[in-house]
């Protein structure tokens, strides 16, 4: 493993001499105090960052490149009745985060467009799991993580409402990725990712009740855990992903939790530190 920064040109290309693909997922995702007090590094990172490694896959003849943008590109059109498509009007972006995103991904389909680059965006949604934890640079953790962790601690957790999503696994993310790194042909900038289908975090409560027998839940004005919108946005279509490459989310709330929970028994530690 290799550590270095994301705008120094030079450290991305020594990491990328040689490699045959590159998957771009080095991004901040701040949440208020980090836009306010610190966006020139938010800027930096996800669009300069983004720069740096076209420019660098392009001129070391990286044979496809895979970068991980978010559907908060989608603005406030994420909210629309219905479901979400690559196709949706994007309007102005409502957040720093959305706007680096935004500009990161337009750069992206441009190299490919302008360019011929073999480059495409993937649209990862509520995304938890394994190997999420708090490094200190993403300002927003899951709230996933947030009600297991307090579980984990034996917290009550007071939820602020209903939180209705389409979740996407971790492991699904992964699997995504290595099937667009491995389609023969890609014909779109962009695709969606999300779970197989939409469940209230409610439920990930009442499962974590039969893991944990002590554990309490309940929605209040008193809230323990940031949802982080004030409304959940529309579940997000998936067919450009399995017309293109095959690929079809596996884990449902049940296969989810049971993965989870047995990767939490060898690694707790990455949670509750």
């Amino acid at each position: 493993m290799r550590v270095g920064d994301i705008r120094d040109i030079k450290a991305v290309e020594d990491v990328l001499a040689g490699a045959d693909a590159v998957v771009h997922s080095a991004a901040i995702t701040p949440g208020p105090h980090q836009e306010r007090d610190n966006p020139q590094d938010v800027v930096s990172v996800n669009v300069i960052g983004t720069v740096n490694v076209l420019a660098a896959a392009r001129a070391m003849n990286i044979r496809r490149m895979v970068h991980i943008s978010s559907p908060s590109v989608y603005g406030i059109n994420s909210f629309i009745e219905g479901r979400l498509d690559e196709d949706t009007p994007v309007p102005i972006p409502d957040s720093l985060y959305a706007i680096t995103k935004y500009a990161a991904e337009r750069l992206v389909i441009r190299e490919r467009e302008k360019y011929g680059f073999d480059a495409v965006c993937l649209r990862p949604g509520y995304v938890f799991g394994p190997w999420e934890r708090d490094t200190g640079v993403r300002g927003t953790l899951s709230p996933i993580w947030q009600v297991t962790r307090q579980a984990m601690l034996g917290e009550e957790v007071v939820l602020p409402r209903a939180c209705v999503r389409d979740w996407a696994y971790s492991r699904d993310v992964g699997c995504a990725v290595a099937a667009l790194l491995g389609a023969e042909r890609l014909r779109h900038g962009a695709y969606n990712l999300s779970g197989p289908k939409s469940w209230d975090l409610q439920d990930w409560c009442e499962a974590l009740r039969t893991r944990f027998k002590a554990f309490g839940y309940r929605v209040g004005s008193d809230s323990t855990i940031d949802l982080f919108q004030d409304r959940d946005r529309s579940p997000m279509v998936m067919d450009r992903l399995l017309e293109d490459t095959g690929f079809k989310a596996r884990f449902d709330l049940g296969p989810a939790f049971a993965d989870y929970m047995s990767w939490l028994d060898h690694h707790s530690d990455v949670v509750v530190a």
